[in-house]
């Protein structure tokens, strides 16, 4: 199954439909594929009441390619780190929790990536990359190029050795902190695609 949010409320694609639930929207797009663009449409625009869907294919693959269709993807890469306390690295950006992240560059790895964000909006150093834990999927829009975007951020456990946190300003990062993963799950607002990886932890899907 794969969970996409678009403001915030999940999508999720799946292959199985033993996780259809009555009490939200449910499409099957082996039968109705055109009806994928509107169900897309109502969250980003915020016209259903549902606050999730599900959406059933026999070929999950296709599905998700499918749906890719409708967005301009962009790959970005970041990190759960730990330090010595077994505390996560949390920022507050532009208001909201979240975890260091950013964006692939051409030619660069994912796991390279991830390690030059955390550095970069943290001013962390003695990073070490421990093993990729998941990816997240959101939407947004992008006012600057008028176009629907499908971020896929991969996500990797990280350890520090170092402490000393600098925020990126520049990049709206108001706050650079450590916290024990309760205290971080209880923060608001938090993106729902960084709970989910919190909740997950440590028991990630290969």
């Amino acid at each position: 199954m794969i969970s996409i949010y678009i403001k915030e409320k999940p999508i999720y694609l799946t292959d199985n439909k033993g996780h259809f639930d009555k009490a939200c929207e449910m499409l099957d797009f082996d039968c109705y594929p055109d009806k994928l663009s509107a169900l897309i449409e109502a969250f980003e625009n915020e016209s259903t009441k549902s606050n999730m869907a599900f959406v059933y294919s026999s070929n999950l693959k296709k599905l998700f390619s499918d749906f890719c269709q409708f967005y301009k993807i962009i790959e970005a890469a970041g990190g759960l780190v730990f330090n010595k306390e077994d505390k996560i690295l949390a920022i507050l950006r532009n208001g909201i929790w979240d975890l260091p992240k950013g964006k692939v560059e051409k030619g660069e790895s994912c796991d390279d990536a991830a390690l030059r964000e955390v550095e970069e909006e943290c001013g962390l150093k003695k990073i070490k990359l421990i093993k990729f834990l998941t990816k997240t999927y959101h939407t947004y829009f992008d006012p600057r190029k008028n176009r629907r975007v499908l971020k896929i951020s991969h996500w990797y456990e990280m350890k520090s050795k170092s402490d000393k946190l600098i925020p990126q300003a520049e990049e709206g990062i108001e706050q650079a902190v450590w916290l024990a993963l309760n205290e971080l799950k209880s923060k608001k607002p938090i993106y729902n695609n960084i709970l989910l990886i919190l909740e997950k932890w440590p028991n990630y899907e290969s």
